[in-house]
């Protein structure tokens, strides 16, 4: 198959307004491990009002566990589950998605007198009005 030249040296073409694109703008590690360090210091002094404070969830933030889907009324009561453990993250990686979302995966251990469970979760932030909150977000235990 023959490429026509003129064609392949063609750049794509921007109709109106193409958008802001904070992450070319802001070290994205920074921003991962900042929102890591605050949401699970506020799950391990169970002070989940400071992510409410701070915006983290909104109407439309979305969390599964098993094949629950929690959506804004569970959330609270789902995040309330974490006052008899202690959090501890042991890996994290990031990949930033888009102009405004990073993609965050964390793995740790959930730990209290009698227990010791494995944890991951996935989550999905984005950047609206100066502040990151979660999009979705997956929790799985294992």
């Amino acid at each position: 198959m023959e490429c026509d030249k003129e064609f392949s040296k063609a750049k794509k073409q921007k109709f109106g307004k193409t958008g802001y694109n904070i992450n070319n703008l802001i070290d994205t590690g920074k921003v991962a491990v900042n929102f890591i360090q605050t949401y699970y210091n506020a799950l391990n002094e169970n002070n989940i009002q400071a992510l409410i404070n701070n915006k983290t969830f909104r109407n439309y933030t979305t969390i599964k566990y098993n094949m629950d889907k929690i959506g804004e009324s569970g959330i609270i009561k789902f995040l309330n589950n974490f006052s008899c453990y202690k959090i501890k993250v042991n890996n994290y990686n990031y990949i930033d998605s888009g102009s405004r979302r990073i993609d965050i995966t964390v793995i740790g251990n959930l730990v209290n007198e009698s227990e010791n469970i494995n944890f991951n979760q996935t989550f999905i932030i984005c950047n609206q009005d100066n502040s990151w909150y979660i999009k979705n977000s997956i929790f799985l235990t294992f």
